[in-house]
């Protein structure tokens, strides 16, 4: 039987329901707390990020140097399916939105496993990232890609843009899927139209789905 003849038997409030289903957002940028939320680290937890970057690639670890900053962190499966980690999102220092082409040394992921390192990824080197902020497996694969959040602001308006990295063997992440306007805010534009918009985040089948919303300029801003 085919998929549209078994949904023709189904009764009318089931089989709309399973035509409405849509998946839970991974993320919601229309959410305040969200927009402003960073994430606090103890001595104990950065020295352990520390000791991992020290297996990392001897460019990154001298760039690097020993005075970084730990921008988020998610759990998943980093270095292969069914592990169990934790990876950090590190980078020289935390970058400015005002400043949409910054300059410093290529950022990395760092992954560990029960506080001991795992791997560490060098990122490309023409970005600086705002956050780590969630990490899912968008192609199946049993890996986890990991979503990070690059900002810029000119002329009255900020950008907030996600790329998908996906990970290969320790040192190797690429760029799988850019998201380019997941937070768009407009209110301060001096002479266009003052908009705000934000995306609900979703994994679907084509891998990571933005979903624009639009949003009124009192609503609250980041």
């Amino acid at each position: 039987m085919s998929m549209r003849h078994a949904l023709a038997v189904l009764p009318m409030s089931l089989a709309a329901g399973l035509v409405l289903a849509q998946p839970e957002p991974l993320l919601d940028y229309r959410d305040t707390a969200f927009l402003t939320g960073s994430a606090y680290y103890s001595q104990a937890e950065r020295r352990q990020v520390a000791k991992a970057v020290k297996t990392g690639p001897e460019a990154l670890v001298r760039a690097l140097g020993d005075d970084f900053a730990i921008l988020g962190d998610a759990d998943g499966a980093f270095s292969a399916p069914g592990r169990t980690e934790r990876i950090y999102l590190v980078q020289k220092r935390a970058p400015l939105a005002i400043q949409p082409f910054p300059d410093g040394p290529p950022p990395a992921l760092v992954a560990l496993h029960a506080g001991e390192p795992v791997a560490v990824y060098a990122l490309p080197a023409d970005v600086q990232y705002q956050r780590l902020v969630a990490a899912a497996d968008s192609n199946g694969d049993g890996r986890d890609e990991v979503l990070l959040e690059a900002s810029s602001m000119n002329m009255g308006q900020m950008i907030v843009a996600l790329d998908a990295i996906r990970l290969g063997q320790p040192g190797e992440a690429t760029v799988a899927q850019t998201l380019p306007e997941v937070y768009a805010d407009a209110c301060d534009n001096p002479k266009g139209a003052k908009t705000r918009r934000a995306a609900t985040i979703t994994v679907q089948a084509q891998g990571f789905v933005a979903e624009a919303h639009e949003l009124g300029c009192s609503h609250g801003r980041r």
